[in-house]
């Protein structure tokens, strides 16, 4: 399971998981 997350990909997709969290916090703050 960790070499899942070595790929660039799989990297790419939990930063977009992480930005999207973040905004739809920002927006529940608003």
């Amino acid at each position: 399971m960790s070499e899942n997350f070595r790929k660039p990909e799989n990297q790419l997709a939990q930063m977009k998981l992480i930005l999207s969290e973040q905004f739809a916090g920002k927006s529940l703050l608003m």
